[in-house]
Formats: structure tokens, sequence, C-alpha cells
């Protein structure tokens, strides 16, 4: 198969190696990813700023021989630049490994997720692959399950063209018990505002601290918490199927107000 690599930690982030190291050995592989780290860009892409685009050469693998590039641009940039230049058709897209977890309104937020959406977007198959550490201990069952996707993809087991979103514990392959299928799970945040005074300027530093989790049986969050591989199906269509309590009433209002019909 050909696959696309790419992530939001930046191209030299042990995660991604892990994964092309040993994808390379039975797939055609590309890596296109940020040159910096981009945690928290979500699906943002660079509409007014010029991109550069950097081959990479020193390989932290001496013995793997494919194509990677480093952009300037964000996780989002890197996959469309991969995907629509460098690159071009892949059948799969895989973004990641992540350092932290990508549960519930991470998604939101997630430069890893961003980027496999544009894959997802232009109907390739993608995956967005997240380790619940900030320092995972190795990424031995993250390379495991990219490895078995792309082989479940190549083998037509699965042919869905669909955005999984993987959520492994921090555990080694032989401490997992179990993979199953979730959905994301609701969490609060509680976001801090540290602000700093450097001569004549401000600085204003955004930083997330512990959320509160709604830990219901079969989300992602309770997954991983008891040790099970989460695998949650997406898609972009954000709208709800049950209307918010009062919708009519508010639609009746704005209807007459504006002079125009309820439809």
């Amino acid at each position: 198969m050909k696959i696309l690599l790419t992530n939001d930690d930046g191209v030299y982030a042990p995660g991604i190696w892990a994964i092309a190291n040993t994808l390379s050995e039975n797939h055609e592989i590309a890596i296109t990813a940020p040159n910096k780290n981009c945690s928290g860009a979500g699906c943002s892409i660079s509409l007014f700023s010029p991109i550069t685009i950097n081959c990479i050469n020193d390989l932290p693998n001496s013995n793997i021989n494919f194509p990677c590039y480093a952009t300037s641009g964000t996780p989002a940039d890197s996959a469309i630049l991969g995907l629509e230049t460098i690159i071009g058709k892949v059948d799969l897209v895989i973004s990641g490994i992540n350092n932290g977890s990508n549960f519930g309104d991470d998604v939101v937020f997630s430069g890893t997720i961003g980027a496999a959406l544009q894959g997802y977007v232009r109907k390739i198959p993608s995956i967005a692959l997240s380790i619940a550490s900030l320092t995972p201990d190795n990424f031995d069952i993250g390379a495991k399950v990219a490895t078995l996707m792309a082989e479940a993809y190549e083998s037509k087991i699965y042919q869905d063209i669909s955005l999984l979103n993987i959520n492994m514990p921090n555990k080694k392959p032989t401490e997992i018990k179990g993979i199953t299928q979730t959905t994301l799970a609701d969490r609060v945040y509680s976001d801090s505002i540290n602000v700093e005074d450097f001569r004549t300027q401000r600085f204003h530093w955004v930083t997330r601290t512990r959320p509160d989790w709604d830990e219901i049986e079969h989300t992602d969050v309770w997954a991983v918490r008891n040790d099970l591989i989460s695998i949650t199906p997406m898609t972009t269509n954000l709208s709800i199927e049950k209307n918010p309590e009062n919708l009519s009433s508010l639609l009746d209002y704005l209807s007459l107000h504006l002079g125009v019909p309820k439809i």
C-alpha cells in the first residue's frame, strides 16, 4: 500500500518514526509533517502565509529510504501538501503516533486529528493514533496497531472510507486487556491564563489544567483507563440528530422578528 504519514508533534517526533520504521518494511510510505511541535493546531491551515518545504536527509534510521519532508505549516497544511503536491494519491493516511491522548473534546483542538481529516475529506481512509501519555514508555503497541490496520485495509478486511480515532494505553502489547469501539467522552476543561511582562510587552499563555472526565462505559476515556485500545469512528458531520429543547420556539421567535417564514 501507499501510505502517507503525518503528525502534529513534528517531523522528528519518535512516534511517527516508530510507525515509519515498521510500515516501510512492506509498504510504500512517505512523511510530510510540521518542522516543529504544533499540538493544539486543530484543522487550521495557512491561508495567508507562505509555507516552506524541506527534504529531510538526516533520518533517524539511515537504512530507511523513503521521501520525508518537513513543512513550516500546520499539521493540516502538511497533510494537504503531501496529498496534493508532494506525494499524490495514497491508499491510507496515518497521523501520529501522538504523545498524549486525543479523547472527547480533544478532537476539536487536536492537530493529530486535523491532519488525519485532510485524508478523510478527500475520500481516503484515515487513522489518528495516540498514546495516553505525554511521555510514553514506548511506541510498540502503536506501531503494531498501525501495521495491523494497514494489513486490514490491504486485505480488504476493512474497506470503509472512515476516520478512526485510536487511543491506546501507555502499556506494552502484552499488557493490553482488549480492544473496543467507543464514543467520545465528555470532559470539562478549566483553562488558565498565565501572564508575564517582559520590558514593554505583556505575554499571555493559555494552559490546560487536568480536565474532569465524565467516565461513562464504552467511551474512549473509560476504555483506555481500563487498559483497552479505543477505536472511535468519526465524521465531519457536526450536526446533531435530536433537536435541542425549545429550538422550535426559537425559530418561531426569529421568524417573527426577521419577517421571514419558518419553513
